[in-house]
């Protein structure tokens, strides 16, 4: 895929509203950064909404016109921390987009996530690590520095959205309320899953999470190595060790990624592999 346009943009916020809302409860569960109000999930699900509705009625005006009622639903509806940081990121992405007009091709759409990243950060006066922006800032990096070896967006999309996971789970490890609570951010993991339906929506269906089990005979590594590469890829992890073999539980949407550095360690026996969800009709 080398170009977007308003047909592109409009499955990806749907897309994006579908994720947030099947997934309203686990963010709100895990919300215990900046308070715990347990709101996340449905805050970044209302801005969302507002963003569909209006869209949905203005799909027809030009480009620049559209990106505009973006803003504009995102602005009216917006609620919340995570929904105020969302929207911000929304007021930089979309003003550059509209400047540089349509069809929106892999340079243009990194202009427009770098300028979005900038106007997230401006937007709350004592940013700190371990924290939306800090997926935000992963997937808009990662985006950019990738174009050095394609200019296909879907490809980008999938490496930006591998690491902006790994900026997620590293969330953990750097605000000492969420090592203690044992859980990621609220607000990154709502914006990693707002990025994870953008690219369900070019890709024109959901991406699958997985749940994999398997036996390493012999490992070459430790449990802490593995546990240290399976983390960045998904959730649930758990690592059982009994004499020569480690056993393997996660749920990743990477599944093929947690094979392949399995069997460069050892030798892999048992093997299933189990979709935990299902595709979008």
């Amino acid at each position: 895929m080398q170009f977007l346009t308003k047909k592109e943009f409009i499955r990806m916020f749907i897309c994006a509203k579908e994720e947030i809302e099947s997934k309203k409860e686990e963010i709100n569960k895990i919300n215990v950064f900046p308070v715990p109000d347990q709101d996340t999930g449905r805050n970044l699900l209302e801005t969302l909404k507002g963003i569909v509705k209006i869209i949905e009625k203005n799909k027809n005006k030009p480009f620049e016109k559209f990106l505009e009622k973006i803003l504009e639903g995102a602005l009216i509806s917006s609620q919340g921390n995570s929904g105020l940081i969302f929207t911000s990121f929304l007021a930089g992405f979309t003003e550059k987009l509209s400047f540089l007009g349509e069809p929106v091709d892999a340079k243009k759409l990194s202009f427009g996530l770098e300028k979005g990243n900038q106007k997230a950060k401006e937007s709350i006066e004592k940013p700190q690590e371990g924290t939306i922006l800090d997926v935000i800032s992963s997937f808009c990096f990662s985006f950019k520095k990738e174009m050095e070896k394609t200019r296909n967006i879907l490809f980008l999309f999938k490496k930006a959205l591998q690491k902006a996971h790994q900026a997620l789970n590293e969330t953990q490890k750097k605000l000492p309320i969420l090592k203690k609570a044992g859980v990621v951010d609220a607000g990154g993991l709502g914006m990693f899953l707002i990025f994870k339906g953008w690219f369900e929506g070019l890709l024109e269906k959901k991406i699958l999470k997985y749940e994999v089990v398997f036996l390493i005979k012999n490992p070459k590594k430790s449990s802490k190595y593995f546990g240290r590469k399976f983390s960045l890829l998904g959730d649930s992890l758990e690592i059982l060790k009994v004499k020569n073999f480690l056993k393997i539980h996660i749920h990743t949407n990477f599944p093929e990624k947690v094979i392949e550095i399995a069997k460069k360690e050892g030798e892999i026996l048992d093997l299933k592999i189990e979709n935990l969800e299902k595709p979008l009709k």
